[in-house]
């Protein structure tokens, strides 16, 4: 009979739904795009017909706060939402990912060579990706969201998923190495380094000897099924609904997403041009949907919410 292997085994724990890693305090700006309006046919305040999302014209007579009464409109009820929660996935779990994924790669590759090489020097690596994270997400409620997360991770591994103290002394072997790094990165989050989701998450699977491409696919997954719990929960779909996007929809998204953050590692340019610094550039972090930036950023002026992002 087979064995399963600790990765595989790894990966199913990973995959379970309850565990304490904060993400269902997240909407990822769902909750803040629904109450503005763009979700549902439902007519924002001052609007007389809802606006294209996807364009930053508004023809006359359709100016916020124009001074028309508000309109009613026929809302999409939890069985009616899906090509809009679709429409809205996609954009957001791109955006997801052109703005975190090359983070995910960079701290699990450094943990990787940190496992064989040097784990002091890969806790420091794995600060710098951390802290220039923090400079690249503008908006104070992603990076809100992606502390809380990172760290309850950092705390679910040393508290659940790393092997029990004592059991591997002076990190001699390959768990011992990958928990002494792992807390050595806690320790430096404690100390203020931010912490964010993304270098956590693949710090996380690269010391539990999940593979990058499953590391990918894991991160993203979660990320669209956290979402689509979010939309359970704010009944802009119902469950069956929920599951046969994420089987559907969402399975060719994450698809789409995976193949579009494949990108060359830092100082893998052509070289010799003087242009390595503008390739860097092009294969690093960035933002793909500023609409959806901006509607999560406004997250806080709701006057009731669930959620905290």
């Amino acid at each position: 009979m087979p064995t399963l292997g600790t990765p595989e085994h790894a990966l199913y724990v990973l995959l379970d739904s309850n565990l304490p890693t904060g993400g269902f305090v997240a909407s990822s700006g769902l909750e803040s795009y629904t109450k503005h309006g763009f979700l549902t046919p439902a007519r924002p305040y001052g609007v007389s017909d809802p606006p294209d999302i996807r364009s930053s014209r508004i023809g006359p007579g359709r100016e916020w706060g124009s001074g028309r009464a508000p309109q009613s409109g026929a809302t999409l009820g939890p069985s009616k939402a899906g090509p809009a929660m679709a429409e809205f996935a996609a954009a957001e779990v791109d955006n997801f990912e052109a703005s975190t994924g090359w983070y995910l790669r960079a701290a699990w590759e450094a943990t990787r060579r940190a496992l064989s090489q040097d784990v002091e020097g890969g806790i420091e690596e794995l600060v710098h990706l951390d802290e220039a994270h923090e400079a690249t997400l503008l908006s104070h409620v992603a990076r809100r969201a992606s502390k809380a997360q990172g760290i309850a991770l950092l705390t679910l591994y040393a508290r659940g998923l790393g092997p029990p103290p004592g059991l591997y002394e002076g990190g001699k072997d390959g768990d011992g190495r990958a928990a002494e790094l792992v807390a050595g990165y806690k320790r430096a989050v404690r100390r203020g380094a931010p912490g964010h989701l993304a270098v956590c998450f693949g710090t996380v699977c690269a010391a539990l000897g999940i593979d990058l491409d499953t590391t990918h696919h894991l991160y993203l997954f979660t990320h669209a099924r956290s979402l689509l719990s979010s939309a359970v929960r704010l009944n802009v779909v119902g469950p069956y609904l929920s599951t046969q996007l994420l089987a559907h929809p969402l399975r060719r998204t994450i698809e789409r997403a995976m193949g579009s953050g494949v990108a060359l590692p830092p100082g893998e340019g052509d070289g010799g041009d003087g242009w390595e610094w503008a390739e860097d550039a092009e294969g690093g972090p960035a933002t793909t949907w500023p609409l959806g930036e901006i509607l999560a950023a406004r997250h806080d002026l709701q006057h009731s919410r669930i959620f905290n992002s």
